[in-house]
């Protein structure tokens, strides 16, 4: 038997964005709002590599993937500000995002009579 709950969240929420590093495992948070996360496409970069081992984060094969994280993280923020704003938007809906559902699997064997 499988046990499934679903789980959602509100955009307010989304606190900070977590980054680890997948060679040394060092981890980098920023609130959801930091300054850094709404920088634009000119700015200095600041997620291209780990800043405990150096190892490359957000670059392959000469592209930066930074500005779609910073992009990602100014929708939500555009998205909060509208849906949670003061005063809040009056839109006809209020939006939460599904979460990946924890899956408990029952280890259970039932034996015949």
């Amino acid at each position: 038997m499988t046990i499934q709950t679903k789980r959602f969240i509100e955009l307010s929420d989304i606190l900070a964005v977590r980054l680890t590093c997948k060679h040394c495992g060092a981890t980098l948070s920023f609130p959801i709002g930091d300054d850094k996360l709404k920088r634009d496409q000119s700015s200095s970069p600041f997620l291209s590599v780990c800043p405990s081992c150096h190892q490359i984060w957000a670059e392959l094969g000469g592209s930066s993937y930074e500005s779609v994280i910073t992009r990602t993280t100014a929708a939500l923020n555009r998205l909060r500000e509208i849906l949670h704003g003061n005063p809040p938007a009056p839109l006809g809906f209020s939006l939460v995002l599904e979460i990946t559902p924890e899956t408990v699997t029952d280890q259970r064997k039932e034996t015949m009579p």
